[in-house]
Formats: C-alpha cells, sequence, structure tokens
C-alpha cells in the first residue's frame, strides 16, 4: 500500500553496504516490511517483519534523529485502517544487517521487527495521509490525515529517558528567546522562528525506544476536522508554517499552519479523480513548489508565494495525464 527509503540521512562513509538500500513497506496482509535492496548484487532480501496492527497498514513515513551522544536513531511511522499511528526505531535492525552476512543465509527467516516504541490514536477511523518534518533539536511535526476528512497535527518528542517522568525540557531555540542570545540568523532555518508555544500542547502518548535510552512523547496540536469533503489521502509539509493535502474530493489545499490553529489559505480543484497519492518538491524560483497528484490519471500543479508577507499561493496546472 506504501513504500519508502527509510535511510535516507543515515551516513555512509565506511560503510561497506553502500550499494544497500532499506525500504519499508505498509502491506494489506496487515504487515509491516523492511527490506534490503542490494544494487551491486541486484537482489532484494526481506530483512525484518511485524503483524502488530492485525489490520491493513495504509502508510508509512520515517525520520531521523541525532541524540546528543550516540548514533543516529531511525523511526518509522505506520499507520493503518483502525486510525492509530505507530512509532517504531529501526536502528538496531538495520545495524544488525549491516554486521551480519546475510546474503549467506539463503533459507533464512525474516527478522521480527519487534514492538512499536509507541502507539496512538490518530482518527475513527483509517488514516491515508502521513507526513514528517524536524521543527528543531528532538522535536519532530507529524500530520495526519483520515478517512474521517480531518487533518491533524501531532508533535512528537524525544528526549533522554530519564526526562519522561518531568516537564519537558525546553528545545535550544526556545532556550536562546528566553535568555535573549542568538539571532534568527544565527539559529540557522528562518522555519525555527515560529518552534514557540509548541510544547505547550496536551500529552496524547508516552513510549521509549527499544533500546531504552531514548523517551518519546506525543503532544496534540492543532487540527482541521472537516478539512475535505472527503477521505484525505496525501500531505505534506512545505515548512514549519505552512502544509498542503489532498483529497478524493479532488482538492489540493493549503494551510498555514501554527502552534493553535491550521487556517485555510487557497484551495484548488484538480483534475485526478481518486488520488491516492501526494508528493511534493521545491522549484525555482524561491518560493515555488511544485506537487504531483496521482489516482485515475497524473497531474503536476505549480504553487508560488505573491510576497514575502503573503503565504497565499496562485497555483498553475504544468501537466496532466490520464492512463484512459
Amino acid at each position: 500500500m506504501s513504500i519508502v527509503v527509510v535511510d535516507g540521512g543515515m551516513d555512509s562513509e565506511g560503510n561497506p553496504h553502500s550499494s544497500w538500500h532499506f525500504l519499508a513497506a505498509a502491506c494489506s496482509d496487515g504487515a509491516v516490511r523492511l527490506f534490503i535492496i542490494d544494487e551491486s548484487e541486484k537482489k532484494i532480501l526481506l530483512l525484518a517483519e511485524s503483524f502488530y496492527h492485525q489490520r491493513c497498514v495504509l502508510k508509512l513515513q520515517t525520520f531521523t534523529h541525532q541524540p546528543a551522544s550516540g548514533s543516529q536513531v531511525v523511526f518509522l511511522c505506520s499507520a493503518a485502517t483502525d486510525g492509530r499511528i505507530a512509532l517504531w526505531n529501526i536502528s538496531e535492525i538495520i545495524e544488525m544487517a549491516k554486521a551480519a552476512d546475510i546474503h549467506q543465509e539463503r533459507t533464512r527467516q525474516p527478522l521480527e521487527l519487534g514492538s512499536p516504541c509507541l502507539v496512538f490514536v490518530a482518527h475513527q477511523c483509517g488514516v491515508n495521509g502521513l507526513d514528517v518534518r524536524s521543527l528543531d533539536d528532538g522535536r519532530f511535526l507529524l500530520a495526519s490525515g483520515g478517512d474521517d476528512n480531518a487533518v491533524r497535527i501531532w508533535v512528537i518528542c524525544i528526549t533522554p529517558r530519564a526526562w519522561l517522568d518531568g516537564p519537558l525540557s525546553p528545545s535550544p531555540s526556545e532556550r536562546q528567546e528566553e535568555t535573549g542570545s542568538g539571532s534568527r540568523e544565527d539559529r540557522g532555518d528562518e522555519d525555527d522562528e515560529d518552534s514557540r508555544g509548541w510544547s505547550d500542547l496536551g500529552v496524547v502518548a508516552d513510549g521509549w525506544s527499544s533500546d531504552g535510552g531514548l523517551a518519546l512523547r506525543v503532544l496534540k496540536g492543532p487540527s482541521a476536522e472537516s478539512a475535505h469533503a472527503a477521505h484525505v489521502t496525501g500531505l505534506r509539509f512545505l515548512s514549519s508554517r505552512m502544509l498542503v493535502s489532498a483529497s478524493i474530493d479532488q482538492r489540493l489545499t493549503h494551510w498555514a499552519l501554527s502552534s493553535r490553529c491550521l487556517t485555510l489559505i487557497h484551495s484548488r480543484w484538480c483534475q485526478v479523480a481518486d488520488i491516492a497519492e501526494l508528493e511534493s518538491w521545491e522549484g525555482h524560483p524561491a518560493g515555488t513548489h511544485l506537487f504531483a497528484l496521482c489516482g485515475d490519471g497524473l497531474q503536476v500543479l505549480k504553487s508560488w508565494q505573491t510576497g514575502n508577507d503573503s503565504p497565499a499561493p496562485e497555483t498553475d496546472s504544468t501537466d496532466a495525464r490520464s492512463p484512459r
């Protein structure tokens, strides 16, 4: 149902398996499966799987977290038809694969993916849209869209496990704001300027990584309960302050995002019926984004901002194809 590359951002320097790619698949038989694609050997190997959801798995997303000390941690988000989202730490499985000569084990059974670090109910029914964006050190924005026509925002906080029982520690950017040190330019990407306030949200679920070293907490952010007139099937963050959604209702919608609300900016009708997926990438000049919508056909749309102070996008259809 959904496939994502899960080794994005991992350090391949000095890695003898640099030709490997790790893919995760969401399957209609209720499994989350992790595969290795070896370009040099031209082989695909099933590395690990889990039937935790016990229902059709609809969407996957992946993100990486770099703790203050230790190796990078790779997380996988999976969503199923029961409206639940699960977060998995798959770093150990990936490192085990790199350390073992798995090609010699011709008859090996796939490894057990284990149990998720954290599970929470995000929607009344199936979750067909997922996207993740880093907010600042240790915090990530997660957007979910469901068959209940809703778009919801969640904040994933990752800290040392010892902090879980107490209040969440302020992020580095918040500490700079409190002390008055550090300009916006010093903090890097301008997306970080809107990170304040995301900690003042209700706690949905707590958990910890499989190695026990990291604590995870999910906070409930803003939502649009009737974002579309039909199932939401695609979501993409353009920045920490702007989100785009697509739906079976054939609308591509831009939303202004803050820690308090989702505000409708612009909505455009699309030619593709039964939209199943949305992808986006940056174009030229700056502020331009391209969107690919697939379903009963394929359409590519372009949006751009009308000015620095106005996020309202204009959209233009640049391509359309139909299989019929």
